[in-house]
C-alpha cells in the first residue's frame, strides 16, 4: 500500500476518483489533529479526501499523501509528519505541485524528542519534507509548487525561498528585500512569550491587513468571498463588523497564497 521513497518518507497514491476503504481506514488510524494542531480535524480530512455535499464532489482529494515517520535501525517507527499534494495545470498551462496541506511535530526542545535523539532515532523535520518535493518538482519539471501558509509560519516559508509572486523574477531583486522588512514585522509578533493570544491576534492583523491580505486566495473575487467559513468568535476579537471585512478575515482560515520556483532557487 505504502511506497518507500526515503528512509524516513512513504507515500501513499489515490488510484480512483476517490481513496478506496483500505486507504481511508489506513489514514484515520494515526491521530492526524495531533500532527496539524490547530487546524480542525474536518479541515485535515476535507484537505486529504475531499469535500462532498449530498454526494456532489465540491473539492476533489489529493492525489498523494507523504508519510513522515521516524525510525531506528531503519524499522519504522512514531508518524511525524504528512503532506497532502496534488498535481495540476494554471491558466498559462504551466504544470504545478499544489501542497493541500502540510504538518510536523516539532522535534527541537521537547522531552520526547530528546529521548529519541539518545536511542539513536532518526527525525525528519517539515522542511526535509518540503525539500524533497522540491527535488520531486525538479526532477519532474514542474514549474512551481504552491501551497497556503499560516499566519504564524509565513515568516519559516520565506526563509526557506517561497514567495507570494505568481511568477518568477531574480533571486537578488529590490523586492525580495522589500518584503524583507515586512516578514520581519511578522516574525516579532509570531515570537512574542505571551499568554493572551487574542492580544497577539490584533498586533498580528494590522500587520497582515497591510501587507499581507491580498495574498489570500480569492481576496479580489465576489464569488470566493461568498464562501468563507464564517467565524464568529473571530469577530469578537478584532471587533470587526464590515461584511467585505469578514469575508477576508474568513479567508484566512485558508492561508496565504505562496509559490516556490526552480528559477529563484
Amino acid at each position: 500500500m505504502l511506497r518507500q521513497v526515503t528512509p524516513q518518507f512513504y507515500i501513499l497514491t489515490r488510484k480512483g476518483e476517490k481513496w478506496s476503504p483500505d486507504k481511508l481506514a489506513f489514514l484515520k488510524k494515526y491521530n492526524l489533529k495531533d500532527i496539524f494542531h490547530p487546524i480542525p480535524t474536518d479541515f485535515i480530512y476535507d484537505a486529504i479526501r475531499g469535500y462532498y455535499y449530498e454526494d456532489q464532489c465540491i473539492t476533489l482529494p489529493c492525489k498523494m499523501v507523504m508519510f513522515n515517520f521516524d525510525t531506528k535501525n531503519g524499522a519504522r517507527q512514531t508518524l511525524r509528519g504528512i503532506v497532502g499534494v496534488d498535481f495540476k495545470v494554471d491558466d498559462k498551462q504551466r504544470t504545478y505541485i499544489y501542497i493541500r496541506i502540510i504538518g510536523c511535530k516539532s522535534i527541537t526542545n521537547t522531552p520526547a524528542a530528546c529521548a529519541k535523539r539518545r536511542h539513536d532515532t532518526v527525525m525528519q523535520t517539515g522542511r526535509d519534507m518540503l525539500e524533497w518535493w522540491q527535488r520531486f518538482a525538479l526532477q519532474g519539471n514542474f514549474q512551481y509548487i504552491k501551497l497556503n501558509g499560516m499566519e504564524d509560519v509565513l515568516g519559516f516559508y520565506w526563509k526557506l525561498g517561497w514567495r507570494f509572486n505568481r511568477y518568477p523574477t531574480t533571486k537578488n531583486t529590490s523586492n525580495h528585500k522589500f518584503w524583507n522588512s515586512r516578514i520581519a514585522l511578522l516574525n516579532k509578533i509570531n515570537k512574542l512569550k505571551i499568554a493572551d493570544q487574542c492580544w497577539i491576534e490584533k498586533l498580528r492583523s494590522g500587520i497582515l491587513t497591510k501587507y499581507f491580505d491580498r495574498f489570500l486566495e480569492g481576496y479580489y473575487s465576489d464569488t470566493k468571498l461568498g464562501t468563507y467559513v464564517e467565524k464568529d468568535d473571530l469577530y469578537d476579537i478584532y471587533d470587526i463588523k464590515g461584511t467585505r471585512t469578514r469575508h477576508h478575515l474568513g479567508l484566512r482560515y485558508h492561508g496565504y497564497t505562496m509559490f516556490w520556483f526552480p528559477l529563484e532557487n
